[in-house]
């Protein structure tokens, strides 16, 4: 599991997952299915980390970005 700094927070995720090619066919799907793929990235912790951050599908949506960014970065380095 790798981190992000998010919101005075570090939160996990997996870097495999995503990568991973049934969690990236979950997000292009939309829907529950991508619900189902932010889960699979933040370890089957989607609820509690959405809880930590206030619950609103703003900031979940701006967490998965920050993941992407960081994943981006280091796919450049």
């Amino acid at each position: 599991m790798k981190s992000v700094k998010f919101h005075d927070h570090e939160i996990e995720y997996s870097a495999e997952a995503v990568h991973g090619w049934s969690v990236q066919r979950r997000i292009a799907r939309g829907g529950s299915d991508a619900f189902d793929a932010i889960d699979v990235i933040l370890g089957g912790k989607a609820d509690e980390v959405a809880d930590m951050l206030g619950g609103s599908m703003e900031v979940m949506g701006e967490l998965v970005t920050a993941i992407a960014e960081a994943e981006g970065a280091d796919a450049k380095n």
